[in-house]
């Protein structure tokens, strides 16, 4: 497989995440990783400069490594929206909280139920409504896509002023490890082609499922593509 990369090198070495998968069961072993230096992270914002010449769909994934600050994905974003490129950002806690508060939007962001909930800081049911008045709040003003994912339950999104209930098939969940980013490559590539609501959500979630089935993690097989597709419903509400 040959992917086009810009790697930008690190005084520190790649953490290595390990997921063993046992009897059904999943065990991480995830290292702490490297600390980023202050001349490091200035770096790497004027190496993406030369990356959104050449792109026109940003993704932006994970927990910040120890060494920047909060508000970074926030000064990423900022950026982002400086050379006009659409950002799907798939973070939480303060990394996340820290863009909403800023005036730096992404195009999309694609939280969990329980990093909702850290967000609001209430629990949130699986009650449309809830989730509906919970997406209406301030908080998530500015945001174009706001995409919950609800597991095995599917997903739950706005889309400006349109909501949306996605139901999903139930599968067989051989190594889950990837799914996520999976679902946001389903998003950066809808948005890539301009797909319309339904069809973006359809895309999304698809290649979350499809690699789940699968025991390498960030693999899919596209046989199944069609066959599952079409077993999503993608309902206004």
């Amino acid at each position: 497989m040959e992917i086009r990369h810009q790697f930008l090198s690190i005084g520190g070495e790649t953490r290595h995440c390990i997921a063993v998968l046992h009897e059904g069961q999943q065990t991480e072993i995830l290292e702490k990783g490297p600390h980023i230096t202050k001349d490091e992270a200035d770096a790497f914002l004027n190496h993406l400069k030369l990356i959104f010449d050449a792109a026109t769909i940003i993704t932006v994934s994970g927990s910040l490594p120890k060494g920047l600050p909060s508000d970074y994905y926030a000064r990423l974003i900022s950026l982002a929206n400086h050379f006009n490129k659409k950002v799907v950002l798939d973070c939480s806690g303060e990394a996340l909280r820290s863009v909403l508060k800023s005036s730096a939007k992404p195009t999309v962001i694609k939280p969990n139920l329980e990093e909702l909930t850290q967000l609001i800081g209430k629990p949130i049911s699986y009650s449309l409504d809830e989730l509906k008045s919970t997406l209406q709040q301030d908080i998530f003003r500015g945001i174009d896509w706001v995409i919950v994912s609800l597991g095995a339950k599917g997903a739950f999104a706005k889309h400006g002023n349109h909501y949306y209930q996605v139901t999903i098939p139930k599968i067989e969940v051989i190594n889950p490890v990837g799914s996520g980013d999976a679902t946001v490559a389903g998003i950066a590539s809808a948005l890539e082609h301009q797909l319309d609501d339904t069809n973006l959500l359809k895309r999304a979630n698809v290649l979350g499922m499809l690699n789940a089935q699968e025991t390498l993690t960030g693999h899919i097989n596209l046989t199944y593509y069609q066959e599952l597709i079409s077993q999503i419903q993608v309902k206004e509400v």
